[in-house]
Parts: C-alpha cells; structure tokens; sequence
C-alpha cells in the first residue's frame, strides 16, 4: 500500500490508502465526518477525478464510489454540498465540493498573507539524492545528500517577487539542513487555465543551476519525465545570482511524486 513506486505513481492521493483501509477494517455505514474528509481530500488531488489531467487511478475511483455508496451523509455538515438522488437516498454534489474546496486551497489572499519561510514550510517534503545530485552536493561540503522540495500555490514571479524571498529562503534551507531546494508553484491565471512552474536554489552562491539544470535535462532520468522547462526571466537582483532559477513547466502532469524521484535519481 504505496503512493508511488520507480516514479509511477499507483495512486492520484495518498488519502486513497485510507480509504482503502477504512473499506477493510470499518464497518459501514461510515461516519460522515470521516466520509466528506477523504472524498474532499481525493477528489482535491485527483483534481476531481478528471482524466485528461494525467492522476487518478482506478483505485482513486473505487475509493470515491466506496465512499458515496457507504457513508451515513444524513448527518453531515455543512449540508450545502449534498443532493438528494431520484430513490430518496442522500449523497454528494462533488462538482460543487471539489469547486469550493479547489478555490480555497488557490485561494491568492491566503498564500500573498504568508511569510516566505512560512510558505516554504507548509507543504515541504524531504528527498534523498542517488546519482549526479550526490556529487553536486558534495562539492559544496555538504555531508549529506538531502534536498527538498516545496509546494506553494501562487505564481512563480509573484512569491519570488516578495520582500526578502533570496535571504528568507537560504535561512530555511539552513534551517532544515539542506544544500539544494526545489520550489513546485502550480496556480490558475485569470482565464482559470492552470499552469506548473519549477524553481531550483542552492545553498552555495557558487553554483549555477542553469548548468545543473542543462545537465539534469540530459539525463535518462529527465527523460523518463520530461518536464519540458522553459526558463523564466528573473527580476535583475535575482537574475544576477547563479544559484537561482525558475522555468515554466510546461508538462503538466508531473507531481512532485513523479519530480521527486526523477531528481533522487538523477
């Protein structure tokens, strides 16, 4: 029972797994406060159980339907997002669930209010490199090969834009121990058309990731996932430092569990 394996990922959520869990061990019905938990999560990270974006399973699905099927929905709060089915029995709207839950989480007020550190810290995740990262992070004295990786939901530019963003971020990479970050932003412009970009930063100023990234994008590694970057231009304090950068990913569909991996192995 694992997210992703060699890269692929086996699941669209990890909150699938639960709910495969809650299938095997809970009876039914389920309670509704546990039932809207995992389907808002699920339908979130399989951006509503849409295909052509590239993540949900069979298994993410199963584990929706499962979820409908079995949970006591009388109970549940709020009840703005249930509907009554033609048989009288109670159920989701999930279109109108996943809308508003998918507006609060890119919600801009929100992520323009945090701190950089507090942005970097929200959704971060640790990495351990295998291959060419090792001796990237070697040269720079680093014992270890750790790096990691950040989510945050706004546009690139605009976070990289915000006051004190280089020494802020060079504070959190010593802060959790780690020589190399990498930064995902994934955002909907104002036509609501959704868009990946990729930021790379090393602890030492010495290094240039534009020759780190020419490199990566070579590999067999890249290959396997092929990001298609596109590099962005900077701000001139920023473009001016070789240990900073930021493309536009312009293959949508890898996750930080596909880019993980990919930059593990490279």
């Amino acid at each position: 029972n694992i997210a992703f394996d060699n890269g692929h990922a086996l699941v669209a959520s990890t909150t699938t797994l639960v709910a495969e869990r809650l299938q095997e061990y809970h009876p039914t019905p389920y309670p509704s406060s546990i039932g809207i938990l995992l389907l808002g999560v699920i339908l979130l990270d399989s951006v509503n159980l849409d295909e052509s974006v590239g993540k949900v399973t069979q298994r993410d699905e199963d584990a929706v339907r499962d979820l409908l099927l079995h949970t006591d929905w009388s109970t549940a709060m709020p009840s703005s997002y249930l509907k009554y089915e033609d048989n009288g029995d109670i159920t989701v709207d999930t279109n109108g669930l996943f809308k508003k839950l998918q507006q609060s989480k890119y919600d801009p007020k929100f992520w323009s209010s945090l701190s950089v550190e507090r942005a970097l810290r929200y959704d971060y995740k640790d990495f351990h490199s295998h291959g060419f990262l090792v001796h990237a992070l070697k040269k720079q004295g680093r014992h270890k090969t750790n790096f990691g990786i950040a989510s945050i939901l706004m546009p690139g530019l605009d976070f990289m834009n915000a006051d004190g963003f280089y020494d802020s971020t060079l504070a959190f990479m010593e802060s959790v121990q780690i020589p190399f970050l990498g930064i995902m932003f994934a955002f909907y412009d104002e036509q609501e058309v959704f868009h990946r970009q990729l930021a790379f930063i090393s602890f030492d100023q010495t290094v240039s990731l534009r020759e780190l990234v020419g490199t990566l994008r070579t590999s067999h590694a890249y290959k396997s996932v092929d990001l298609q970057l596109e590099e962005v231009h900077l701000p001139a304090e920023l473009r001016k430092r070789k240990n900073v950068c930021l493309f536009d990913q312009n293959n949508l569909s890898p996750s930080r569990k596909q880019i993980g991996p990919m930059l593990e192995d490279f």
